[in-house]
């Protein structure tokens, strides 16, 4: 008999087993739960019950054995996965599939688990251990009461269930992007697909469409198809809110996963930003290029605080939308993928020098260097010539870096000593200064741009 067959047999008596626990109700009575209804197989106690039950067998097999197990693996037998799982440090605590779109509910998605043997203990024997032990049962209402209820959904879900005992027993949880969704069947009464179920072409097989699991891995899957296959990601057009195919530049620098921290956004190109980006509080110059692309930082700043708030470890940053700023995106990487030499770039004018940065950036991806003239800013604002180093480029190799204040005398000396420019941005306010130096600029610089930064 399987795990599975001996558990399905034993579910009456699990029913049953609950009179012994007259209290049990005060948890069924919980608002919105789901670990009521528990007169048929699937029920949420039934899981409960048999997770349990799953934790006693492995009791029993490493008493056979002999020793412990070190890991286990809780997943579900409809989880479909299209690529490896992903390699688990050997550490305390478990490990959950994170999906853009959420699939959390609250809590921790349910569907798949990597714990140490340990925490494995307390995934599966904890929620049973809640609603049959009078003084877990009132800590749960406690907490239901005081914190739970107050998140989306407003219930007792599975999601928040685990969240809340793993949190309770201090069990580390840390999240991975690539995880598996979930597959189905035609149901016996019928010759097509069951509810919520649908047929994929792009992955060839039915696949489960409720929640953001399936969206989330073919996302995954078109992103990794080889080149001449169409391009998935959309931009997201602010104008007209249309959804519009990226230009062809940004296919040469697919956005990569980069680490979630505490200290640091990512933007698309992978460069670092320092936290305080994102706080629209804050007056002191470093705000200055918040203002010049306040839309886009209020999504990316968005998304690292779910991310963090998740445990995700590693996230793709979102490619830019559609406005001034992401067409300037496409002329530097432009730029980039036309040099055939060490790329030299210019900036003249306040709140520019983050775009040179960028192209640093990419260029680094391209293990490629880069020679930088930043003229930023004015008498008084020598901030931003610290900060570009120490920050943007901190992480960076083979970038050499000059950085002033915005002196056209200087700008022209750096200009006459370059036998070759790739890109040169200028501000609108300073290129009046300039024009008479016109000839000099479009001679040697293959591409100038002139750029009127509003941060209204």
């Amino acid at each position: 008999m399987t795990v599975k067959s001996m558990l399905l047999s034993q579910y009456q008596y699990g029913c049953r087993y609950l009179d012994e626990f007259p209290g049990y109700r005060e948890v069924f009575e919980m608002e919105g739960n789901f670990v009521g209804g528990i007169i048929f197989p699937g029920s949420g106690w039934f899981q409960v019950f048999s997770l349990r039950r799953c934790k006693e067998l492995i009791d029993e097999e490493e008493l056979f054995r002999g020793h412990r197990y070190r890991h286990v693996v809780l997943s579900r037998f409809d989880n479909m996965w299209l690529e490896p799982h992903p390699l688990i440090p050997d550490r305390l605590g478990c490990w959950i599939p994170w999906y853009r779109g959420g699939n959390d509910w609250g809590g921790l998605n349910d569907h798949h688990a990597w714990c140490d043997r340990h925490s494995a203990e307390i995934y599966m024997s904890g929620r049973y251990s809640s609603v049959v032990d009078a003084a877990e049962r009132r800590e749960l209402r406690e907490w239901y009461e005081s914190c739970g209820k107050f998140t989306y959904p407003g219930s007792l879900n599975v999601e928040k269930h685990i969240r809340y005992i793993l949190e309770k027993a201090g069990i580390p949880v840390y999240r991975f992007h690539g995880g598996p969704f979930r597959s189905c069947a035609a149901t016996s009464n019928s010759a097509g697909p069951g509810k919520s179920c649908r047929y994929e072409e792009e992955l060839g097989m039915l696949g489960k469409s409720s929640g953001t699991q399936l969206l989330d891995v073919l996302e995954r899957h078109r992103q990794k198809k080889p080149e001449g296959v169409r391009w998935p990601i959309l931009a997201l057009n602010r104008v007209d809110g249309g959804q519009y195919p990226h230009h062809p530049a940004f296919r040469e620098f697919p956005c990569q996963p980069w680490p979630v921290t505490e200290k640091f956004v990512f933007d698309w190109t992978g460069l670092r930003w320092p936290k305080s980006i994102c706080r629209s509080d804050v007056v002191v110059h470093q705000s200055d290029h918040w203002k010049a692309e306040r839309e886009v930082w209020k999504l990316v700043c968005q998304l690292h605080i779910a991310h963090l708030r998740s445990g995700l470890q590693l996230a793709q940053p979102p490619l830019p939308p559609v406005d001034a700023g992401y067409f300037l995106a496409i002329a530097i990487a432009e730029a980039v993928l036309r040099s055939d030499g060490p790329f030299v770039m210019g900036t003249f004018g306040a709140r520019l020098g983050h775009l040179a940065a960028r192209a640093a950036k990419l260029l680094n991806r391209r293990a490629r260097s880069s020679q930088l003239f930043v003229a930023e800013g004015a008498v008084g604002e020598e901030w931003f010539c610290e900060l570009l180093p120490q920050v943007f480029l901190e992480d960076l190799q083979k970038v050499d870096l000059r950085c002033g204040q915005t002196s056209v005398a200087a700008f022209l000396e750096w200009l006459e000593e370059q036998a070759h420019v790739d890109l040169v941005l200028l501000s609108a306010s300073h290129a009046s200064s300039l024009r008479e130096w016109r000839e000099t600029l479009m001679t040697r610089a293959d591409t100038v741009a002139i750029l009127d930064v509003k941060h209204e």
